[in-house]
């Protein structure tokens, strides 16, 4: 079984440096774990990375190990185009996906592959993901409030009903004839959760590695938040068509600004940032997320036009 590892270099973009560093370096330290893997693929725009510098850095993280290394350069693609774009050029038998913005734990290229050997019947893989809550408030804020679940909620399961695109792999045949889709013209995320139920529809099924562990960061900066945030209620609003299923996605998130107070600070108790005081500022800061997420949707419903280009994530 050939293994080909494809990151996206995309979301590097809006995160820490540092960030990005220790990810090449769990990578490349994990390539010389796993004889399997043959090739390494990073995919980027051209006209937004400079191939040139991102080679450099990309080869002093992989001095020692391994495997092919491969810079796949892919004029104007965005998130999930460079995935499938990654995918569809490599020729291995397994197709890892991974982001440039989170950190793989120990062992995690392994587990995320293990399952392949042991049955060819299985297409699809799931990692867990998760936001490191003990490393700072906006960290704690983020594991409780956002999408990921918290590291305590990881699951026992075998398979499981759904993948984050950061953390997942596939069989690559299975998904060449299956990537990504299109998402509606504006939406930038949600492809991932498409695919999972285009999979399980098919009556195939997603198997849970729990101990393929990636650490992902809350967004970076207040700038990248909010517009993450405006972004998040964008693309709520443009999954649907008629105008008044807009205003009622407007209405629900609107709505749900109080609640999100209550939730954040029931969720934040199972962290070690859980003082009274501290619980209070991750849930305000929440909840103002929340409200941006509100005004993104309510951006969709007046300027269509302005909300489709802007706000990229």
């Amino acid at each position: 079984m050939r293994v080909n590892v494809v990151v996206e270099w995309e979301n590097v973009l809006r995160a820490d440096e540092q960030l990005s560093s220790l990810t090449l370096q769990r990578l490349a330290a994990q390539s010389a774990e796993v004889p399997e893997l043959e090739e390494v693929r990073f995919v980027f725009d051209p006209d937004v990375i400079d191939q040139t510098v991102l080679t450099q850095y990309v080869r002093s993280a992989f001095s020692h190990a391994t495997p092919r290394i491969v810079m796949q350069p892919v004029t104007g693609a965005h998130y999930y185009e460079l995935k499938n774009a990654g995918a569809k050029a490599s020729d291995c038998d397994v197709v890892v996906f991974m982001d440039s913005d989170v950190v793989p734990s120990d062992n995690w290229l392994r587990e995320i592959v293990s399952p392949f050997q042991a049955s060819r019947d299985c297409v699809a893989v799931a990692g867990f993901t998760y936001i490191d809550a003990d490393v700072s408030l906006i960290h704690a804020a983020f594991a409780a409030g956002w999408f990921f679940p918290m590291r305590h909620e990881v699951g026992v399961g075998a398979t499981t009903p759904r993948f984050f695109a950061n953390n997942v792999a596939f069989r690559r045949d299975f998904f060449v004839a299956s990537p990504f889709g299109e998402m509606p013209a504006g939406v930038t995320r949600g492809a991932c959760k498409a695919l999972a139920q285009r999979i399980i529809a098919g009556g195939k099924t997603i198997q849970f590695a729990p101990r393929a562990i990636a650490v992902h960061p809350p967004p970076d900066g207040w700038r990248n938040m909010a517009i993450r945030a405006l972004a998040q209620g964008r693309d709520h609003a443009f999954e649907h068509v008629t105008l008044g299923r807009r205003l009622a996605t407007f209405c629900e998130l609107s709505l749900s600004v109080p609640f999100e107070f209550f939730r954040v600070w029931s969720r934040m108790g199972n962290t070690q940032t859980s003082g009274f005081f501290a619980r209070i500022e991750a849930a305000g800061l929440m909840m103002g997320y929340r409200l941006l997420m509100a005004a993104g949707a309510a951006g969709t419903i007046l300027a269509p036009p302005y909300a489709r280009r802007a706000w990229r994530i």
